[in-house]
C-alpha cells in the first residue's frame, strides 16, 4: 500500500473508518478491537463536545485536542502529562478546569 497523503484524524473517525471496511484484514479487526477497548466513549457526538469544551478552556493545536480527548485525563497531573512533549503552556487552573471537562464524562471523583 502506498501512502499518497497523511491528516490528522481523530480516534472516533479511525473507528468510523475501519468500521465501514467490508472484508477487513486481521490488522484492520485488531485495530477496531483495540480502539473499541480504549476510547473513553464510543459516541463521536460526545467527543465532539469534549473537544470544544477543552477549546474553551485553551486554544490548542488539532493534534494536541485529539490526544487529550483520546486519552481524557482526569487530573491536572495526567493532563500535563499528555502535554509534557508539547510546546503548551497550561497554568494549573487551566490544567484542573481540562481534567473537570473529561472527570465530568468518566464520573471520576474532583480531586483535593
Amino acid at each position: 500500500m502506498k501512502v499518497t497523503q497523511t491528516e490528522n484524524i481523530t480516534a472516533w473517525d479511525a473507528l468510523e473508518t475501519v468500521e465501514s471496511i467490508e472484508n477487513r484484514k486481521h490488522t484492520q479487526e485488531v485495530t477496531l478491537e483495540l480502539l473499541k477497548k480504549v476510547l473513553p466513549t464510543e459516541e463521536k457526538e460526545t467527543a465532539e463536545q469534549l473537544r470544544q469544551e477543552v477549546q474553551q478552556v485553551k486554544e490548542v493545536k488539532e493534534h494536541q485536542l485529539n490526544k487529550l480527548v483520546e486519552i481524557a485525563p482526569f487530573t491536572p497531573e495526567q493532563v500535563q502529562a499528555v502535554l509534557s512533549k508539547e510546546r503548551v503552556r497550561l497554568e494549573k487552573d487551566e490544567a484542573e478546569q481540562i481534567a473537570n471537562v473529561f472527570r465530568s464524562i468518566r464520573n471520576a471523583p474532583e480531586q483535593a
